[in-house]
């Protein structure tokens, strides 16, 4: 039997494990298929489609690159040449556009979602039997599957539904590899990691934290040097290459130094508007109804709200010497001015100078409320971060069945966030390797997108399998509690 490229007979799966991924495999397909073809009858995303597939979250910036390298040699945007994203769906996209054209290409593309989305159940289900029996196991597997949001980002083009398995598998090939170091397990943990790292820039974080930690298991097991550089090898080895690629192309195509993507170093007026509310908690995400792009561009945002426009949404502590709520009035026309020019000259020179008065104002916040600055915004951007505004379901209808429906979007994912938070609080009864990786991985993810800004609820959908074994990890942990002290 195969799956997901994998012969189970190879791997010695048992007929209980055969049985059990065939469950996942189905669950997922019906939930996937189900829900595709309900948002082609019944959904109200305004967004482009073709065929069947829909053109969501930024997926023209992931696949339009791909379709113009594979066309015209080059990798870029209708603009131009881009390295705004690094080519991550390249080996998912690029064979089958090239092979059945654009239209085939997507469905295809869309269906490899899919399998991803099983593969990434199937991972759950052998990470979770570590910890729990096995109908334990098959029911988390089982109802992740049930979790529509993320498997909806597969016919969206969306980076998520591949990166959450990228990530799922990395860290279930680390725990393998720290349980039995061996130089093909840390391989497979680089694959998967590098994966992650195409489709999420951040990720690279992660290799420098799974550094340190392959560097403190070496010293505590008294490894030699000869085998710590093996096994660095092979954990480095293929992201090495791949940035390595990928920078001097960018070096060709633009003569700068880009490593992973130019929004790090990006230079105007907008970046610094993002990175002006990243540093003083402010939303600036346009699709929301009261966040501060809301607020700056109000005439021009498809939200438009003139009592918003008008108000004075921003915190008391959010003010310095350098700016105050009048200040960012006049800011606000500054821009709508600078949008409005004509003369390429003129509005070239007012997008510098904005750009510089949103890094000063910044600069001050910094300054003047290190304490907001390092803890404060912290907070709100957790919050913000973790508690969604809304169901995030593409179905509108007033009828009580997709009023249903909304619902069970909103409660299987804080049902996910639940499991996430039983996980944390499981570290402190059941303290082990499996346990320590799951959770913390999933831990670290987070903190890495708070203490970056980078809170777009979406971003967090890639560490949502590990918050759901965090329901296997609290099981665990109390079950073997109650059993000591039972014989106690």
């Amino acid at each position: 039997m195969t799956v997901l490229g994998m012969d189970l007979d190879r791997f010695n799966v048992s007929i209980k494990d055969r049985k059990a991924i065939l469950v996942i495999a189905l669950v997922n397909t019906l939930v996937f298929f189900t829900i595709w073809v309900m948002e082609l009858q019944f959904g109200f995303r305004p967004t482009e489609r073709v065929g069947w597939f829909f053109y969501g979250n930024d997926a023209h910036s992931y696949l339009d690159p791909i379709e113009s390298l594979i066309s015209n040699g080059t990798y870029a945007m209708p603009s131009g040449p881009t390295a705004f994203r690094m080519p991550g769906f390249l080996p998912f996209y690029g064979p089958f556009y090239a092979l059945f054209g654009k239209t085939i290409g997507l469905h295809i593309f869309s269906i490899i979602n899919l399998f991803f989305t099983i593969g990434t159940g199937v991972l759950i289900y052998k990470l979770a039997k570590r910890h729990v029996w096995f109908i334990g196991a098959l029911l988390l597997a089982v109802g992740f599957a049930l979790f529509p949001r993320l498997t909806s980002y597969g016919y969206l083009g969306a980076s998520e539904t591949i990166a959450a398995f990228s990530l799922t598998a990395a860290v279930y090939y680390f725990v393998k590899w720290f349980d039995q170091p061996k130089s093909i397990t840390a391989f497979k943990v680089s694959i998967f990691l590098t994966m992650l790292l195409m489709l999420k820039p951040i990720a690279i974080l992660l290799f420098i934290i799974l550094g340190i930690i392959v560097l403190i298991r070496s010293v505590t097991t008294k490894a030699g040097l000869k085998s710590l550089m093996v096994v660095c090898f092979y954990f480095f080895i293929v992201p090495s290459v791949c940035i390595s690629v990928w920078t001097a192309r960018n070096y060709i195509a633009f003569d700068k130094f880009i490593p992973l993507t130019p929004t790090l170093s990006s230079k105007g007026a907008d970046q610094a508007f993002r990175s002006f509310c990243r540093r003083t908690g402010l939303q600036f995400q346009s699709w929301q109804g009261s966040d501060a792009r809301v607020w700056f561009l109000h005439e021009r945002h498809k939200m438009y709200d003139a009592d918003y426009a008008n108000s004075n949404p921003f915190p008391d502590y959010l003010f310095t010497s350098k700016f105050n709520y009048d200040t960012l009035v006049d800011l606000r026309n500054d821009w709508h001015r600078q949008m409005s020019e004509k003369n390429e000259v003129e509005s070239s020179r007012l997008d510098a100078q904005i750009e510089s008065r949103f890094w000063t104002y910044s600069q001050s916040f910094i300054d003047e409320h290190p304490f907001h600055f390092l803890v404060t915004i912290r907070f709100v951007f957790l919050k913000d971060f973790i508690l969604i505004r809304d169901s995030f379901s593409p179905f509108k209808q007033n009828t009580l069945f997709f009023k249903a429906l909304r619902a069970h979007y909103f409660l299987t994912y804080y049902a996910i966030v639940l499991a996430f938070l039983l996980g944390i609080i499981s570290l402190y009864f059941k303290r082990n390797r499996s346990a320590y990786f799951i959770v913390v991985t999933a831990v670290v993810f987070v903190l890495l997108h708070v203490a970056m800004g980078r809170i777009e609820n979406r971003y967090l959908m890639p560490a949502t399998p590990l918050f759901v074994l965090g329901l296997a990890l609290f099981i665990d942990s109390i079950s073997n509690r109650f059993q000591l002290k039972t014989k106690g």
